[in-house]
């Protein structure tokens, strides 16, 4: 486990009958590495040691029942490793405080206590409730002079990886992955202290359920995918819907057609699809990475091989790249995402999200969807592979869906 901070304190510009303050910045990151060796678990015990050794020497040999009996061992003991890593970053910019440096870690010394706070030093306070705090103290200069947003960043990321091994040559890896980047701009010099949203998202997830459709000149590039969607547009526009008291929502809004769209691709239920474009960890799938050695399985092909591999994997991303918030937003009363954009054509309040997202994306790449490779006793290579890769872009602005495919 890994912990970093930086805290930075900039004497303004001097303006003669002006204040326009002092550039104050923190930032922290917190990392954490874990990695669970179960071989080393399991090797602790004698009878599982020697069940380990067996299949990393030989195919168990003996009576029936002891094979069976070791299989069996084996296989609750197939997952071999898991690696888990998490990393959190956060940084605060405020233009305009006002309390100059002190001599004591930075922090100037007042009635109220240390400015701006050991806290704030170590990287444990900022964003929104530091900006709170200073405004209450009146350490921020609100002039017509200084319109320079504070600024919060914040980003998580997850990655998870596991190694499967269920039979003897047979090896899988797992990975997931989870990133969540947000920005905030608070303009705290304006009534009202208005707030801009921004960031970018990534969730690994599974799209095999739309993966082999085959449209073609054929059948006039018809797909099955995209009916769907077209029907589960209209099954969350009742659901969100139902979350603004049966008002009427726009049915090609982001709030209607993400859901709609990731239930069609990705072989969700509509009903229960979330309503978000940013799911969270408990939507997180695993991709994978197969590969199996032949020759374990098969040895009499020892005598023709030096390696025979067969190897698959499979990776799909869901991604809301660059996004914004609707500066008419204005939140209910539940501190949810939940809330009311203007029209700009009526004027009259219409149920949205906060995010202004002009696009998503479904990544999918089989890199191979199948591979052979082989070394000969000769020690001619033979190989043999086919990739396949799709991406689906969700256009909002333009009410369309993009697929592009490539096979080789």
């Amino acid at each position: 486990m890994a912990y970093n901070s930086r805290y930075r304190w900039e004497r303004g510009a001097f303006i003669r009958d002006e204040n326009i303050g002092n550039f104050l910045q923190n930032d922290m990151s917190i990392t954490a590495n874990t990695r669970f060796n179960l071989i080393q678990f399991y090797n602790k015990f004698d009878f599982l040691k020697k069940v380990n050794q067996r299949f990393d020497t030989a195919n168990p040999s003996g009576v029936s029942e002891a094979r069976v009996a070791q299989y069996m061992l084996r296989g609750l003991m197939m997952i071999r490793s898991v690696n888990v890593n998490f990393g959190y970053k956060s940084r605060t910019d405020i233009p305009g405080f006002d309390p100059m440096i002190g001599d004591f870690f930075g922090q100037s010394h007042m009635s109220s206590g240390l400015i701006p706070g050991l806290g704030f030093a170590f990287g444990f306070d900022g964003g929104e409730r530091f900006l709170e705090k200073a405004d209450a103290h009146n350490w921020l200069v609100k002039n017509n002079n200084n319109i320079s947003p504070a600024i919060y960043h914040r980003t998580q990321n997850i990655r998870m990886d596991a190694t499967i091994e269920p039979l003897r040559g047979l090896k899988i890896d797992l990975n997931a992955l989870y990133e969540n980047n947000r920005r905030t701009e608070i303009q705290y010099m304006f009534d009202g202290v208005p707030k801009l949203y921004g960031g970018s998202f990534a969730i690994s997830t599974i799209g095999l359920a739309s993966a082999f459709e085959n449209s073609s000149a054929r059948n006039d590039y018809a797909s099955a995918s995209f009916s769907r969607f077209l029907t589960n547009r209209e099954v969350v526009a009742e659901r969100v819907s139902a979350q603004y008291q049966n008002q009427n929502v726009n049915p090609n809004s982001a709030d209607v057609l993400i859901p709609a769209f990731l239930a069609a691709y990705t072989g969700r239920d509509a009903h229960k699809v979330g309503l978000t474009a940013f799911p969270g960890l408990p939507s997180l799938l695993p991709n994978w990475d197969v590969s199996y050695n032949i020759l374990q399985m098969l040895p009499m092909l020892q005598a023709n091989f030096k390696s025979l591999m067969l190897t698959h994997k499979y990776v799909s991303q869901y991604r809301v790249g660059a996004f914004s918030s609707f500066l008419s937003w204005v939140p209910m009363d539940d501190h949810s995402d939940l809330g009311y954009i203007r029209d700009v054509l009526t004027g009259l309040p219409v149920p949205s999200s906060p995010y202004d997202i002009p696009a998503v994306n479904l990544i999918e790449s089989f890199n191979p969807l199948i591979e052979v490779r082989s070394v000969l006793d000769n020690n001619m290579m033979l190989n043999f592979r086919i990739n396949r890769t799709r991406s689906l872009n969700l256009n909002i602005s333009s009410y369309q869906i993009v697929e592009t495919s490539d096979n080789d």
